[in-house]
């Protein structure tokens, strides 16, 4: 921990990771949405596929 109105390399390190913790649950959340309402036409077996996938990459991100 640093000295009042301070920021060492520590603190800057875990502020850095909590702000992309939380752009990537957002964009994780916005392309969940997304995909859903996409019509990837002869693809459409992807879609289940992809929301696999970006759901596990939400509780990824929510765990940490």
């Amino acid at each position: 921990m640093s000295p009042k109105y301070s920021l060492n390399e520590v603190d800057l390190k875990k502020i850095g990771t909590a702000i992309f913790y939380s752009i990537a649950a957002a964009v994780i959340s916005t392309l969940i949405v997304v995909v859903g309402d996409m019509d990837f036409g002869t693809y459409a077996f992807l879609i289940p596929t992809i929301n696999t996938v970006l759901y596990t990459a939400q509780k990824f991100v929510a765990g940490r």
